[in-house]
């Protein structure tokens, strides 16, 4: 990703280390150095899987799963960038629900560690944007956006770094069986990831 000539993602992350933050938070991505509001931070990456396979491997055994997948774009997303979808793979009844998601429970960088802080907030300090990469013949594919984050505001060294997982809250009445507390502190917390 360029803007007049500059390379803002393929540049590198900024330098992030990974910490254990205690037994409630657990493992955390904090800035090894200051970082400016507008810099590049890093990459969310892991295994892209369609979002069947997605419902299926959270279905499995495991405690907070679901906090390791990120959605990327549906088609309702697609639609409102003024893109389309590639032909092939994907299909999606509700137009709202993610075609893909990147799951990094197992495989991923260091982007899996940045824990939730509930926003707009000061403790959400990254946001997440999708960049498409490609030209020409190369284009890619509008389904499957590279996930960057970027510092909203001045990030100080040793300061956690968290975004707003932007969960979609379910009910009880909604079916929802899991649920998992927030603890993130800030002004606009919503009692819960999820």
């Amino acid at each position: 990703f360029e803007t007049r000539g500059r390379r803002i993602v393929g540049a590198g992350p900024s330098p992030l280390d990974v910490r254990w933050l205690g037994e409630a938070l657990g493992w955390g991505a904090v800035a090894s150095e200051a970082i400016s509001a507008g810099a590049f931070v890093c990459e969310y990456a892991g295994e892209v899987i369609d979002n069947e396979e997605a419902e299926t491997r959270c279905a499995e055994p495991h405690a907070g799963r679901d906090a390791y997948l990120f959605n990327l774009t549906s088609l309702a997303d697609l639609r409102a960038m003024g893109l389309t979808a590639a032909a092939g793979g994907g299909d999606a009844a509700d137009e709202a629900q993610a075609l893909f998601v990147i799951d990094a429970f197992a495989v991923g960088n260091v982007g899996r560690f940045v824990n939730h802080a509930c926003g707009p907030s000061m403790e959400a300090n990254i946001t997440p944007v999708f960049v498409f990469v490609g030209e020409g013949a190369a284009a890619a594919d509008a389904r499957l956006p590279h996930v960057a984050f970027f510092a909203n505001r001045n990030i100080n060294a040793g300061e956690e770094l968290r975004y707003d997982y932007g969960i979609e809250e379910f009910s009880a009445e909604d079916g929802c069986e899991r649920c998992m507390p927030c603890l993130c502190r800030s002004a606009a917390c919503r009692g819960r990831i999820y």
